[in-house]
Formats: structure tokens, sequence, C-alpha cells
């Protein structure tokens, strides 16, 4: 993608050369010199839910331009739009003071279409992030199809490979956040692990470079690694929450807060990064309390659901121990 912005980065060609000899630091000098020519990009988000609505949000707070956004749901993609504008004008003094006007005249559109969107950036040196259900992505990539050099695609998905774009657009890559997001909370994006993958050297240098503008912890991840990490991440994050609405559920039957668990939640976390899970786990099916259990999955009798899922963590955990004490 070099050939496609030098003329904005000529003026940085010779300061590069001379500063620096080997190829990937000269390399790396005119992407951060491209970097910061960002009023040339046009930003397009397809999506209005959580991912989109804290990555747009994270990328005007960081003084990106976002052009333009797309979602089925006509008062989603309002409403996304008109906060990308809000916080795109919060910003627009600080980054003008610091010499950089890239905000000076930007402003979103919401598209009623995805064709119209895919028509305007098509026009332009245009980056394109689909921030949809897993299962959507392919679908709407193809309806983006678009031969354009000067467009990339970008998905946020963890389970996706990047070459669901492969034959669709000439540059594209992955940025994946791994973190929960939803609309309604603040998320301080510096803190937000960014996966990152392209589909060509100068791809993945330019991804890296702007999640790098987002966040203090960037990797790159190939698309296998990262369904790796993302089932890792279900575990670790929707599994727990949603045993946590059990817990909610018995303490409200008991009327007690959902507060008294926190420290509870707290220590068993520490512990975690402390020591591992194994060396962590307590409770009655690591210690083979059988007569508790059976006390508990009687408790959970009108319940069958909940009780299958006690049965099956319990065994889990039994096992593991017998696994481990080489029973």
């Amino acid at each position: 993608m070099v050939f496609l912005h030098f003329g904005l980065l000529f003026s940085h060609f010779v300061d590069c050369f001379w500063l620096f000899g080997a190829y990937g630091e000269f390399y790396r000098c005119i992407f951060a010199a491209l970097m910061n020519t960002l009023s040339s990009y046009n930003i397009y988000i397809i999506g209005a839910g959580n991912v989109a609505t804290q990555l747009g949000l994270a990328m005007a707070r960081n003084g990106f331009c976002i052009r333009g956004v797309w979602a089925r749901q006509k008062q989603s993609r309002a409403d996304f739009s008109a906060a990308l504008n809000g916080e795109m004008v919060e910003v627009r003094d600080t980054f003008e003071q610091d010499g950089n006007s890239m905000l000076s005249a930007c402003s979103c559109v919401a598209f009623d279409d995805l064709e119209s969107l895919v028509k305007e950036a098509s026009k332009h040196m245009s980056l394109v992030f689909f921030c949809v259900s897993d299962d959507a992505i392919q679908l709407l990539a193809q309806q983006f199809a678009c031969d354009a050099q000067h467009v990339c695609c970008v998905h946020t998905a963890g389970s996706v490979p990047m070459r669901v774009f492969e034959g669709l657009v000439s540059h594209f890559g992955v940025i994946y956040p791994l973190q929960t997001l939803s609309k309604g909370r603040k998320v301080d994006f510096s803190q937000v692990p960014l996966f990152v993958e392209g589909s060509d050297e100068a791809t993945e240098l330019l991804l890296d470079d702007i999640a790098r503008r987002l966040s203090q912890n960037v990797q790159k991840l190939d698309s296998q690694k990262r369904k790796n990490l993302h089932l890792s991440a279900v575990f670790a994050c929707n599994f727990p929450n949603a045993l946590f609405g059990i817990a909610e559920q018995l303490l409200a039957d008991a009327g007690v807060e959902r507060r008294m668990l926190e420290p509870l939640i707290k220590e068993t976390v520490e512990k975690f990064f402390a020591n591992g899970a194994k060396c962590s786990q307590t409770g009655p099916a690591v210690r083979g309390d059988n007569q508790v259990m059976a006390r508990h999955v009687e408790m959970l009798a009108e319940d069958i659901e909940k009780q299958e899922v006690y049965k099956a963590i319990s065994n889990y955990i039994r096992n593991q121990r017998i696994s481990d004490n080489g029973q």
C-alpha cells in the first residue's frame, strides 16, 4: 500500500532515509509518517453494536476521522453516528491546538444502505471496519467486493480467519480486541489488548500503527492462534458470567445482595493470576466431598438446567483432580 500514499509521505522520505539505514526501521518510519497524515483516510464502520461502539469512540477520542457508519437498524446507525460526531467535536480543539487539523472538517454520516457506503468508500483511500457478528462478516464482505487498490477491509472478530476477505479486496486484515465490551460502559481502550494481522507486510504495519494509537498492548497474531485465543476468552469470560447469573439468582432467592460475592470473585481472579487455575481450585468437588455435592444437586431439583450445569462442572473438577493425582 506504500505507493498509494507516496505523495503524502514524500516530504518524510529523506528524513527517514538519513535517520534509518535498516530496511525494517526505514519502513516503519514511512508508516509512522503515514499515520501523521490521517486526514487522508476515510474511515468507515459497519455495525453499531458493542464492539463497533467502543472501537469507534476510542478511534474518535484518538483523533481518527470516521466518515460514515452503517448498521441494519436505522435508529442504531443514527445514534452511533451522532455519538461519534459528538466525540469528534469534543476532541477537535485539543488536536487543533497540537497542530493536527485532521478533525477540522470531519463529520460522520449514517448511510441508509451498505451499497452507498461501499460506493463512497471506493472513491477514496479508505479503511472499512467490519464490527458485526462472526456469522455476518462473510456475507457482508461479499456485498462489499471492491477491486479498488486504495481500500482496506478490517474485521474485529476472534474466530473468523483474515482470509474471509481474500478475493474480494486487495488489502485486508484484523484488529481483534480481547475484552468484553458493552455500549453502556466506559472502557479504557488504552488497556485493551489488540491483536493484529494483515494480508501483506504493508497492511500489517499500517494496522499495527493504528492499534498502537488506541492501546498500549498490541501484538501480532495469526488467524489460527487468534481462534485459540477467542475460545480461551469464551471460557474465561462468557461462561463465568453465565455462572455469575446463576449465583445472582440464588442469592436473590435468599434475599442476599449480589455485592456479597464481590470479595470472593476478586480473590478468585487474583489467585488465578498469582498461582494459576490448578493450584487455586477449592470447593467440594476438588475435595471429593460427595455428601455436600449431593445436597446441592437436591437443592436444584426444581431447575434441571442449573442442576445439569452443576453436575457437569463438578464432574470436570473431580476428574481433573483424579487425573492430577494419577489415580
